[in-house]
């Protein structure tokens, strides 16, 4: 009985693996990390323009109905942003039980997808702070904020496209010839 080739081939023999290593790297972990940054500078810049309260919550129709201190956010807002970024870490969640690397039999889709998924959802929370603190700079009372549907469309959009471009920037690894 003969051996059928595999589908893929082994990682250490395709000579785009370190490349697709590198490329989730900086999509799903390097750049989720830099959008806290950012956000985290651009919050303290914009602290002292801030009202006390802001607001802290806004319902599905843009309106905000919760509101709090404005230190809330330099908590918050890196928190989940970090939380994004730790995400990548996820596709080595199945090889920490048979102690291969990712990519050890096959790098496929879902080794792009979860940086992309990272991504995303970094994009979502970094837009989400720049929107709804933008719109609250110079309020004398965050309470007097009209109804605005940017709170949620904004950051939705600017996420999936986040995630859409995350995948397709990753290389695809195929059979080598």
């Amino acid at each position: 009985m003969t051996e059928t080739a595999p589908d893929q081939p082994a990682p250490e023999s395709h000579p785009d693996l370190p490349r697709a290593r590198m490329a989730a790297r900086i999509v799903g972990l390097i750049i989720p990390v830099g959008l806290v940054i950012v956000g985290v500078i651009v919050t303290l810049a914009w602290l002292p323009r801030l009202p006390n309260p802001v607001a802290v919550h806004w319902s599905g129709a843009g309106v905000a109905d919760g509101f709090g201190s404005p230190m809330l956010g330099l908590f918050l807002f890196p928190v989940a942003g970090l939380t994004m970024a730790a995400l990548y870490f996820l596709q080595r969640a199945p090889h920490w039980v048979t102690g291969q690397r990712p990519g050890g039999d096959i790098w496929g889709p879902i080794n792009r997808l979860t940086p992309a998924i990272a991504l995303g959802g970094a994009v979502v929370i970094f837009s989400l702070n720049m929107v709804t603190t933008a719109i609250q700079l110079d309020l004398p009372d965050a309470r007097q904020l009209e109804p605005n549907l940017a709170v949620t469309i904004v950051p939705a959009v600017a996420g999936l496209a986040a995630a859409v471009l995350g995948y397709l920037a990753q290389p695809r690894l195929r059979e080598v010839a």
